[in-house]
């Protein structure tokens, strides 16, 4: 593979090398970090087990991280090295299981929430065999910008994966295992593979050693100070989700940022010109890969619900499904007040917890 000479001190370190990421606040607050994130990791020289990563921008392949055997994260942007048959064999390296996903394709579209706005995203993700792959690859277009990454074997006879809150002041850790055997032929590939992206009951949480945890912990500390370092000095982060997978060697590979909120810290910590935009976090949302090739009956577009009395099309059906959480993400990323403010108008004020709102004509406050 083609790759960057590493640029070494006198002592052998390795110094921090060219990025595209802007320095200014108002261009690093705009950045798409689902597909960015890796510059990141690729300037500061971390080790850091990273598996083999296709990004996709402006409707084409723009490049390709992956860890060397040194355990540094390598960047391929040559357009002569990131064909078709260059991204399957990247995506072969290291797995033999034929029954299990080959890679996942995670996409940012336009959010379809209430109060929508230019940086709010939704992340979609679909899995793909060596068919459907070979597909994607050749024949979909590429409209959303995303990343097409190596599914990782699990270290268990169950797919799992690792999910981190960060924020100065604390840091969470979630977990989720799928219900079904990874190698279940009987069961469609979608639904063994899922975790936090498919349905609730297709996971469950399992309980994580301390060992395990304060491994994963130093491996978000290192990722901090390297955002850190590519931000400009007045702009802080406000919080972080971080998605990890333990392999079979017992290694900790970090998979995607779903996003990052930032703040200006120059502004005062009560002041609303104190919050910066920045992308929406959520958990991707599995959707059903789109495997016909083009000219075929079932490449063609299908329109999801339709009101069967207006005949307006509502959109895909996975639209309007909700988890647990994705509502504890949006109360933790956007506060209960934050519609309200885009409404410019102020919540209403409950007398008690059982008692009568004045404002709502003598009817009951209760839901």
């Amino acid at each position: 593979k083609s790759v960057e000479m590493e640029v070494q001190n006198d002592d052998g370190s390795k110094l921090r090398r060219r990025t595209h990421l802007p320095r200014d606040p108002q261009g690093i607050v705009r950045l798409q970090w689902l597909e960015n994130f890796f510059e990141t990791l690729y300037s500061n020289n971390q080790r850091i087990n990273v598996p083999y990563t296709v990004v996709f921008q402006y409707r084409r392949i723009y490049a390709a991280y992956f860890t060397d055997i040194e355990g540094y994260v390598q960047k391929i942007d040559k357009i002569a090295d990131l064909g078709p048959d260059q991204v399957m064999e990247g995506l072969k390296a290291g797995s033999s299981k034929l029954s299990m996903p080959r890679a996942y394709y995670i996409y940012a579209k336009k959010s379809d929430e209430i109060f929508p706005s230019d940086t709010n995203q939704d992340l979609s993700i679909e899995f793909f065999d060596d068919v459907s792959l070979a597909h994607f690859l050749t024949y979909r277009s590429k409209e959303n910008n995303g990343i097409l990454q190596q599914f990782l074997e699990p270290a268990t006879l169950k797919v799992s994966a690792i999910r981190a809150y960060w924020t100065p002041y604390f840091c969470q850790l979630e977990t989720r295992m799928n219900v079904h055997r990874a190698e279940d032929t009987h069961v469609p590939i979608q639904r063994r593979a899922v975790t936090f992206e498919g349905e609730h009951h297709h996971s469950q949480p399992f309980p994580l050693s301390t060992k395990l945890e304060g491994r994963v912990k130093d491996i978000i500390g290192e990722i901090v100070r390297d955002v850190k370092q590519v931000l400009p000095s007045n702009v802080g982060i406000q919080i972080m989700m971080l998605n990890f997978k333990v392999g079979p060697n017992g290694k900790i590979w970090f998979l995607y940022c779903n996003s990052i909120k930032l703040f200006d810290q120059s502004h005062s910590p009560f002041g609303y010109e104190r919050e910066s935009l920045g992308l929406r976090p959520g958990s991707a949302r599995l959707v059903e890969a789109s495997i016909p090739p083009p000219g075929y009956r079932g490449s063609r577009k299908r329109y999801g619900l339709v009101c069967p009395s207006s005949e307006t099309r509502l959109g895909p059906f996975d639209k309007y499904k909700i988890s647990v959480q994705q509502v504890f993400s949006h109360f933790l990323w956007n506060g209960p007040t934050q519609a309200w403010m885009k409404l410019k108008r102020t919540p209403p004020k409950i007398e008690s917890e059982f008692g009568q709102d004045p404002d709502m004509s003598g009817k009951s406050s209760q839901i």
